[in-house]
């Protein structure tokens, strides 16, 4: 007999509580809200749809995250500016009517020859300067030309070009910093200023140290890069072409990387964002030496239960988010515990929370199948 009266008495019991299943939440919130809310680590009871993902009176398991939509920042994917086209480093070669035949023929009587009878400019040559000039043109050029020409024949031959008053120096590259040209401050090459100068460029999105890290491969004798760090600026000096041609390079890299880059936060429901986040570089490469480790970068946070994803391209980032929604699968037979959470009219949450865990622990005796529930 007492076996039989604790089976009917389970019944009623299991049956009671489907019955308060269908019965709609309260309005206001409960003590028992407040306890859930106190769960949660909220100030404030959880109301009958929350942000976190708990439906009172209903079985949809919980949002680990607070995060109910991904938020997306979809950048432009250009991590580099496009070239010039306006030729700054490069020598004007229009047409006109100088030509230069020179074979094997002595520095200083080259540079007489261009200074005294071609440009008629006012010139002052170091004793030191020294060297030997080939040069042949196959058809006439504009005098606009002829100074980078001449930029170009003193720097093979270890000389330097050097804007003074009212004259134009020519002396030893190691010398020319030493003469006193005067620094230009801006990023845009100096049209038809020729000679050795200095140039001190302010940056804009990139460090001063990783441009330069960029320029030294291309910088040669006497051009030089310096960079003060505490400003992000870069000091060039050199002669004009290659101090214009070290500007374009700045140009094409001093860009804004946010700009280009795409990122996204995306909440993880069911899955462990560490556990999601491994399998899925692994999937795509993006571990160390993968094609994409330093193309897609995984953040997980472990607070929220989301993976913050950064993608050089918008086309990783679709493809990533892609991934996350496959692989973010739950089930009601995961391994992972769910809470579900109801709201209670006639009955003592804690009353009720010892029952129940007496009937599922074992404290009672279930029901054949098929058994009537009295």
């Amino acid at each position: 007999m007492h076996t039989s009266g604790a089976r009917r008495f389970g019944w009623l019991l299991i049956a009671a509580l489907l019955g308060a299943c269908t019965t709609p939440p309260p309005e206001k919130p409960t003590p028992a809200d407040f306890r859930a809310a106190r769960t949660y680590g909220l100030s404030e009871p959880l109301p009958a749809t929350s942000s976190t993902g708990v439906e009172f009176g209903s079985v949809t398991p919980p949002t680990r995250s607070a995060l109910r939509e991904p938020v997306l920042k979809i950048g432009s994917g250009k991590r580099v500016a496009s070239a010039s086209t306006s030729g700054g480093g490069t020598a004007p070669t229009g047409a006109g009517d100088v030509t230069l035949n020179f074979e094997s023929a002595d520095l200083q009587e080259v540079v007489k020859t261009i200074f005294g009878d071609i440009l008629r400019e006012n010139y002052e040559i170091d004793p030191e300067v020294r060297g030997s000039v080939t040069i042949h043109t196959t058809m006439p050029i504009s005098r606009e030309a002829v100074l980078p020409i001449l930029e170009s024949i003193l720097q093979s031959n270890g000389a330097a070009l050097v804007r003074g008053p009212g004259l134009y120096k020519v002396v030893p590259a190691n010398r020319a910093a030493q003469t006193g040209a005067s620094p230009m401050v801006g990023g845009a090459p100096a049209a038809g200023a020729a000679g050795y100068g200095v140039r001190v460029v302010p940056l804009q999105y990139v460090s001063a140290v990783e441009i330069k890290k960029i320029l030294d491969p291309f910088t040669v004798e006497p051009s030089k890069v310096e960079i003060d760090e505490a400003r992000n600026v870069v000091m060039l000096s050199g002669p004009r072409m290659s101090v214009d041609n070290l500007l374009e390079t700045i140009k094409i890299f001093d860009v804004d990387w946010f700009e280009g880059m795409s990122f996204g936060i995306f909440p993880i429901e069911y899955a462990d964002v560490g556990t999601l986040s491994e399998e899925i570089a692994q999937v795509l490469g993006v571990t160390e030496g993968g094609p994409l480790s330093k193309i897609v970068r995984f953040i997980p946070v472990e607070r929220l239960n989301a993976l913050i994803v950064v993608a050089n391209q918008p086309k990783h980032l679709k493809l990533v988010a892609d991934l996350i929604e496959h692989f973010d699968r739950g089930t009601q037979a995961g391994p992972t515990r769910r809470l579900f959470v109801y709201n209670l009219r006639h009955a003592e949450a804690e009353e009720i929370a010892t029952m129940l865990q007496d009937i599922f622990e074992g404290g009672g005796t279930a029901a054949p199948a098929g058994a009537p529930p009295w």
